[in-house]
């Protein structure tokens, strides 16, 4: 039975819109969610908010474009993320897919920080320095790839305590770098944003919530997601730099200089592998989405998954995603091998790497409550303790509290970076 009767009014929530070509992205910002659709699309959306039925949008289509429209599945898929509301059905509860978020992009974030001002931080002549650096860098690599730490230097036999509040402190530094960069590039385009603590997957992370970007030219979203990357590729050639110029015999770091120097450069480079896992919302995730012009290509694979997966149960699909551009679900069905594949190395070196590392310090712990001899002291184990199983049980935390609201309350297509 149709939902949208063809005599029925539709209630359209008012949306922020941006065109781009022959589709346009639709906004509820407060809510955080963006869909994109073919104009002729928000067409039929504007006819029945300026109070036509569903019948008189339809017959207006078919004079306008000489096809029928399917604009019941249309408007039952926009129903479900929020933008419609069913004839007869309560407005009070939040769609399937509008969790809250944590903190909405239409409350101040950087608004201090004029986008004026921002735009001359992300203007050609410093993007070319950054150019600059990063080539200069990738030249002193390749004239000398032994520079680039192995990933012993992260280890530490003795005085870890001061060692790993030393990295630590250096590496949260580059971090907030990192997403200052985010918030520059957001205030250039517009767009409010804030720094906030998250998780991908089971890692706890800081990230930037600029939802509004996608309401933004591609070329301003484009930069907002890969803005910290660059700023870290800047940094680690800066660290790279130092190492090769004492390398090179134009300056002495010292030995203990030069292993803060070193880690710290590792950290930069993991932080930037990172970034390329693009399974899940990193900085090249988003750059991904939007070059396939999918503005949630994760919840609608994981969307196109679960009814995979209700089918071969024999069940109806859980979710209607008539509404999704025919390109955009080829872009959908060719991620879910990068999904599937990027869970399975996720879930391996969960298993095989950091379990394992989490085992042998806590059997450090142990040891030392039980009288035994340790290979650390009780302010290494502390530090162990605090700065390793405390962020890793604080990830694991907020990654089963995100499991459980994306049973209960769906999953949201906001946009933050790390």
């Amino acid at each position: 039975m149709a939902r949208f009767e063809p005599h029925s009014h539709v209630a359209v929530r008012p949306f922020a819109r941006h065109h781009e070509g022959e589709n346009v992205t639709l906004g509820l910002v407060d809510q955080q969610v963006f869909v994109t659709i073919p104009v002729e699309g928000l067409e039929i959306l504007d006819t029945l908010a300026a109070g036509a039925t569903v019948g008189d949008a339809a017959r207006r289509y078919e004079q306008a474009h000489g096809e029928t429209a399917d604009i019941d599945d249309f408007l039952d898929a926009l129903a479900q993320v929020g933008f419609v509301q069913v004839p007869g059905e309560s407005d009070e509860a939040p769609s399937p897919t509008q969790s809250p978020a944590p903190s909405s992009p239409t409350e101040p974030g950087f608004r201090w920080i004029s986008p004026a001002l921002a735009r001359r931080a992300v203007s050609a002549p410093v993007a070319g320095l950054c150019a600059i650096a990063i080539a200069a860098g990738l030249g002193m690599f390749a004239s000398d790839p032994g520079l680039v730490p192995g990933a012993t230097v992260l280890v530490f036999h003795e005085h870890l305590a001061v060692w790993l509040a030393v990295v630590c402190g250096v590496s949260a530094g580059g971090v907030i770098i990192h997403e200052f960069g985010h918030v520059i590039a957001a205030r250039a385009a517009g767009v409010p944003a804030r720094v906030r603590i998250s998780h991908r997957l089971w890692f706890m992370v800081a990230e930037t919530d600029m939802t509004g970007i996608w309401l933004a030219p591609k070329r301003s979203r484009q930069l907002a997601f890969l803005a910290g990357s660059i700023l870290d590729a800047v940094g680690a050639s800066a660290l790279l730099g130092l190492l090769w110029a004492e390398h090179h015999g134009w300056l002495a770091l010292g030995a203990t200089l030069r292993r803060v120097v070193a880690a710290t450069l590792l950290s930069y480079l993991l932080r930037l592998l990172w970034q390329c896992f693009v399974f899940v919302r990193t900085d090249f995730y988003f750059v991904l989405a939007t070059a396939l012009d999918c503005k949630n290509l994760l919840g609608d694979t994981e969307d196109l998954l679960r009814n995979w997966v209700a089918r071969a149960c024999g069940r109806p699909a859980t979710v209607n995603q008539s509404a999704i551009p025919p390109r955009e679900r080829r872009a959908i069905r060719a991620y879910t091998l990068v999904w599937l594949g990027g869970r399975a190395i996720a879930l391996y070196s969960l298993i095989f790497a950091a379990l394992p590392v989490l085992v042998g310090y806590g059997a450090e712990i142990v040891r030392t409550a039980t009288g035994g001899h340790p290979s650390y002291d009780a302010a290494d184990l502390l530090s162990v303790l605090v700065l390793v199983f405390g962020l890793q049980l604080a990830g694991f935390a907020l990654w089963i509290r995100t499991l459980y609201r994306s049973r209960t309350k769906g999953v949201s297509n906001d946009v933050a970076v790390q």
